[in-house]
């Protein structure tokens, strides 16, 4: 995680070299590893520099919503911390606050529940400042949980 931040674009680096290495380090990960789900965190740290630093709000958004790229997730999800050999690291908590960030973002809630309620109280809305949005832990709870 560390080396995504460092490669990204709002701390010097350049988005695409980001990508690249969270692509490559995903793809090397064993089905199982929560290291699959490097790739959830550049996505995010991609999203934010378009939307907050470049105010480019639209393509943002445009980002969040292309369907190859939800795509990605929800397979890099399945062959990760949904597969039955997944085991829980020390770092899987910070995996957990990437992907319900993303299922919040691109509004998956039945992924979005199923991490909320394993993060359970592990999660405060603070935490969102480094995922997606501070100020909107209750309404992804609630959104979540609607029928």
């Amino acid at each position: 995680m560390h080396m995504i931040i460092a490669l990204s674009e709002k701390w010097g680096g350049d988005n695409e070299e980001m990508l690249e290495f969270a692509r490559k380090a995903s793809m090397n990960a064993p089905t199982g590893s929560d290291l699959k789900l490097i790739l959830v965190k550049a996505y995010i740290e991609y999203w934010k520099y378009l939307d907050l630093f470049e105010n480019k709000i639209d393509e943002a958004n445009d980002f969040l919503m292309d369907k190859n790229i939800q795509k990605d997730i929800v397979d890099l999800y399945n062959d990760s911390l949904n597969h039955e050999s997944f085991k829980e690291t020390k770092v899987t908590i910070f995996v957990r606050y990437n992907l319900s960030g993303w299922f919040w973002l691109t509004r998956d809630r039945s992924r979005l529940k199923k991490e909320l309620s394993i993060l359970g109280n592990k999660i405060e809305d603070i935490h969102w400042r480094w995922v997606c949005t501070e100020g909107q832990l209750e309404d992804a709870r609630l959104f979540a949980n609607e029928s």
